[in-house]
């Protein structure tokens, strides 16, 4: 395959004879086999379209919580509906942003990000120049973590729209990330943040959302972004404006340490990237580059 970076990539092919969820089996399930990092280091599988899309599935985010039947769920009755469609066992709906309709946009449970969108689209095109005018928006360089490949220094712009309305539901305060290339996309953050009960009726085709009300959360991460590169320590994201704390760092730049760990402290990639999730409770993190200079990362924020 050609990956997002355009590299050439061997993946596996499988076929699972026995594939389980609670009480439910399916069998000759096609399978690609690739190891994410992420995705191994969490001992985690990637559930596909071709087997979500045959059960019906409730979903309770404030109690961690996944129901599944092959019979439709009941809504009740403060549940707002929201009409999918199914394109290649994906799913697509239409939303509305500032009074336009936002047609025909993913909805990515793999996604772990709120909303994504490509700066060719004309409607969030205008909402960034809004934005910008008013100096709303924060441009980073960041990095993402697709099946295949690993995407460092993609320039991103970062906004929060004041309204989406799903079906009949209103969200405010979106957070939304415009980048170059990408395709439009609702992720798993907009739902767990916004709503305390999603169901997914695939077989008539409806979601039924439950709306829960939160403060905005505009804590971004960190002003710079690492990851363990061959070997390496090095810089894959940074906040690029004018207050940003990792204005000395570049995209690639190797460092020494981060909160006092080398890059030979980590056994492998995966103890890495447990590390590195035990980190985001912190408010700040210190970098060691190679000079010797220490720099003090603080959290982007709106």
């Amino acid at each position: 395959i050609r990956d997002s970076n355009n590299a050439s990539k061997t993946m596996g092919k499988g076929k699972i004879d026995v594939l389980k969820i609670g009480s439910f089996s399916f069998e000759n399930i096609e399978s690609v086999i690739y190891d994410m990092p992420f995705l191994v280091c969490n001992n985690l599988y990637l559930l596909g379209g071709d087997v979500i899309n045959r059960l019906n599935w409730q979903f309770d985010f404030e109690k961690n919580i996944v129901y599944v039947s092959k019979a439709t769920f009941k809504p009740k009755v403060e549940m707002t509906e929201l009409r999918i469609q199914f394109v290649n066992n994906r799913h697509f709906a239409d939303f509305e942003v500032g009074g336009s309709i936002f047609r025909k946009c993913l909805i990515d449970f793999g996604y772990s990000g709120t909303l994504e969108v490509s700066k060719t689209e004309a409607l969030f095109a205008k909402l960034k120049k809004e934005k910008e005018d008013k100096m709303q928006t924060i441009t980073s360089k960041t990095s993402s973590m697709g099946l295949s490949s690993i995407t460092f220094g993609q320039e991103t712009t970062t906004l929060f729209i004041d309204s989406l309305k799903a079906g009949s539901a209103v969200f405010k305060n979106v957070k939304v990330n415009i980048k170059e290339k990408t395709d439009k996309k609702v992720g798993l953050k907009f739902f767990s943040q916004n709503l305390s009960t999603v169901i997914l009726n695939n077989t008539d085709s409806k979601y039924w959302l439950k709306s829960i009300h939160k403060p905005m959360d505009n804590n971004l991460g960190f002003d710079a972004d690492f990851y363990l590169n061959n070997g390496k320590l090095e810089m894959v994201g940074k906040n690029l404006n004018e207050k940003s704390t990792a204005k000395k760092l570049n995209i690639g730049e190797e460092v020494k340490s981060i909160d006092t760990r080398t890059a030979n402290s980590f056994k492998d990639v995966c103890e890495f990237l447990k590390w590195k999730a035990d980190q985001s409770n912190k408010t700040e993190i210190l970098i060691e580059k190679l000079n010797g200079e220490k720099i003090t990362i603080l959290r982007t924020t709106f």
